[in-house]
């Protein structure tokens, strides 16, 4: 038995309390955890400030209101990048940082960049479905180093094998965005690379 830890926001808090399950309410495939509660303290505090969310709830008072515990079976422990800034190439087999992408939700922050990207197909070793809701959130890998992101859906159906241009916002665009220029190489990543791409428009700061 491991101990992991969610920053959980207001509406998946609601979910959770609700059905007593961890569900899926945006386009994400899988449920993103980390084995220390102060890294998902952290994602949320950083999340509030970048994506403009709404505080992240828990059931305890003081440091833990951003987290809540979950105690599962996980075969063996593995370690995330919850709540960190960037994921090296030696964190490449965890799974980092995700928000809540929940399509009620308004695009209240302003994009870094624009990026030209193809998601791949189930056939492919991609997803099994087509993107739905206002965002998606994702590591956005780089030169071999992964940077939490939303990339704004505007609520279209994203298809799988197709090419779209899509706005992206950084939880810490000073990390990633001299990295950027366009026709840089990218690729997003759930677990797994779902899609590749490059980036078309580097935008200013606000």
């Amino acid at each position: 038995m491991t101990t992991l830890y969610r920053a959980v926001g207001p509406a998946e808090l609601d979910d959770i309390l609700t059905t007593g399950a961890f569900r899926n309410l945006g386009s994400a495939e899988g449920k993103y955890f980390t084995t220390s509660g102060e890294a998902a303290s952290s994602y949320a505090q950083q999340a509030v400030k970048a994506f403009g969310d709404q505080p992240y709830a828990g059931p305890d008072p003081g440091p833990q209101q951003y987290f809540r515990r979950v105690i599962a079976s996980y075969g063996r422990s593995r370690d995330s990048c919850l709540g960190h800034s960037k994921c090296t190439p030696s964190r490449t087999d965890a799974k980092c940082a995700e928000s809540l992408a929940n399509p009620r939700c308004a695009m209240t922050a302003k994009p870094d960049v624009i990026i030209n990207v193809r998601f791949k197909t189930a056939d492919e070793g991609g997803r099994k479905t087509a993107l739905v809701g206002n965002f998606y959130s994702c590591p956005l890998f780089v030169d071999g180093e992964g940077f939490d992101c939303r990339v704004f859906l505007g609520d279209q159906k994203i298809e799988l094998g197709e090419r779209y241009l899509l706005p992206v916002k950084f939880l810490n665009r000073d990390f990633v965005v001299p990295k950027l220029m366009p026709g840089k190489p990218i690729t997003l990543w759930e677990g797994k690379d779902v899609a590749n791409g490059e980036v078309s428009e580097v935008l200013p700061d606000a």
